[in-house]
């Protein structure tokens, strides 16, 4: 009867959360000010390449909650093997519950990420000076002014739930077998935090007069800026692990188990940069091993060593995403396109270079280890969490044929054709300006750098610290605790978080 009540109270608060991962548009127009908004925005070098994973990137996947073998085992796990099995000869399930908070640090470095030439502000200017031409964003000022505007990110994600993992002893059907399946209620918030400063002119185009209104204009599909946050809920994918126990009480132990995950979310929409997501379309398989040994037992006082190593195979699924090109640097997704027998009238490339693609994430390894101490009914807990995850494979499906690169130089000369190595700091009438072709110049599907919208290989390492009492639910064993942790992400790569969490967990 009681978990009758428990499941569905559980399906009932997953149904309530539930929410497309892909957001509406946002209101305003205005960018969040930060500080040292107005730090030194230079031109940069031209940062080229199809295989040079290091330029800008469209698409940020942060660490997913329910795979992480942290939140999955801090406390739970020692309690589960060395309180309830060994104490309670008919306990058979265990509900375990962790209400959490998480929030990235470090913005400055995950601006790294998404803006040219590897800067957390660039400029964007019409004279060609900048990092950012602004006639390629629809930008130009009135007679006698030249725009000219600054463009900081510090981005930001904060995750809010509750972790739930449902534990089964499957030993009176399956000698020493066990099953426990485990997912996340939650709400991810992206935030940008853009700051734009304006040193000169504005836009006179048509709702284009601000950087501001440029990055999330009308005739933008996908690629856009929001400069307030996005948030989205809903359930992360289930993870289902099948295991065996090589179990003995009071001594070591060993269990090799199965591990697949169940996708919940959508794919990916590429409506806007750093668009938060709950859940994916990728399930994956995998082997894992879980094991512990005894330090030191001393009459009522033992410490432990646990771990849990896990690999996953990732597998593939459609989504949308943005590229640059190979031959045109960072942001060359933001480049103006043209039809051949329409070469006078440019057209977003972000349209263009967003295409549907097959995204296969591969491989990923989280390792945990602990160290558990056991007084009477106090426990303490700390531990490190490594996670790795290869650089995504993406396989474009289709491309459309026709286009090229805008020629800005040849349209004001009336003889316009393309202008194929152009890149987005250039503008005209400059130094500074793009060459125009001989003849019209198509891009292919060779052009798109699809680096730039994969996810590329990183790893993380996290350090936590818990404290748990044991006690009594309905005279079952029980307990109550709390943790947190600091996970320090590679580079620009990965999230740095801290979360904090509370956590109970029952038995029958």
């Amino acid at each position: 009867m009681k978990l009758g009540i428990i499941f569905g109270l559980l399906l009932c608060v997953a149904s309530l959360a539930a929410s497309t991962a892909c957001v509406p548009c946002c209101p305003g127009t205005s960018g969040i000010p930060i500080a040292d908004c107005a730090s030194a925005c230079g031109a940069c070098p031209s940062n080229k390449g199809c295989h040079d994973d290091g330029g800008s990137h469209s698409y940020f996947k942060p660490r997913q909650i329910t795979p992480n073998n942290m939140l999955l085992d801090n406390l739970a796990m020692y309690w589960w093997y060395h309180d309830v099995l060994c104490e309670s000869d008919n306990t058979w399930y265990m509900l375990h519950v962790s209400p959490f908070y998480q929030r990235s640090t470090h913005g400055k470095e995950i601006a790294n990420y998404f803006l040219p030439c590897k800067q957390s502000c660039v400029s964007v200017k019409e004279d060609g000076s900048g990092d950012i031409g602004s006639l390629w964003l629809n930008l130009i000022a009135g007679d006698d002014e030249l725009f000219d505007a600054c463009l900081c990110l510090r981005p930001e994600r904060s995750v809010a739930g509750a972790y739930i993992n449902m534990r089964f002893d499957l030993s009176r059907y399956i000698c020493h077998g066990w099953l426990d399946i485990a997912f996340a209620v939650m709400k991810a918030k992206h935030n940008l935090n853009m700051c734009v400063q304006n040193n000169g002119g504005l836009g006179t185009a048509c709702d284009v007069s601000t950087l501001c209104d440029a990055l999330q204009q009308p005739d933008w599909c996908y690629g856009k800026f929001c400069p307030n946050s996005l948030s989205t809920n809903g359930v992360d994918d289930v993870q289902i692990r099948f295991g065996y126990d090589w179990f003995y009480c009071d001594t070591n132990h060993i269990s090799p188990y199965m591990v697949g995950i169940v996708p919940t979310g959508n794919r990916s929409c590429a409506d806007y940069v750093f668009e938060p997501t709950v859940g994916s379309k990728h399930g994956s398989i995998g082997l894992g091993v879980i094991g512990d040994v005894h330090l030191m037992y001393c009459g009522d006082a033992e410490l432990t060593f646990l771990t849990d190593f896990k690999y996953r195979y990732v597998l593939g699924a459609h989504e949308k995403r943005s590229f640059d090109l190979c031959n045109n640097g960072d942001w060359s997704r933001y480049l103006l396109v043209v039809k051949e027998d329409e070469r006078d009238n440019p057209l977003p490339g972000i349209n263009v270079f967003t295409q549907d693609v097959r995204v296969t994430p591969r491989s990923t390894v989280d390792w945990w280890l602990a160290l558990h101490y056991q007084k009477c009914q106090l426990n303490v807990e700390v531990g490190y969490d490594f996670w790795w995850r290869a650089q995504e494979l993406v396989q474009l499906c289709c491309f459309a044929q026709g286009l090229g690169i805008y020629d800005m130089v040849g349209s004001c000369a009336i003889n316009a054709v393309s202008a194929s190595n152009a890149e987005i700091c250039q503008s005209v009438p400059s130094a500074n300006q793009p060459s125009s072709d001989v003849s019209f110049v198509p891009l292919t599907c060779d052009d798109l750098n699809l680096n730039s919208g994969a996810t590329p290989k990183t790893l993380s390492n996290t350090l936590y610290a818990a404290v748990g009492y044991d006690a009594e639910f309905g005279c079952s064993p029980a307990f109550i605790g709390a943790g947190a942790s600091y996970e320090f992400g590679r580079d620009c790569t990965a999230l740095s978080n801290w979360t904090v969490w509370f956590t109970c967990a029952f038995s029958y």
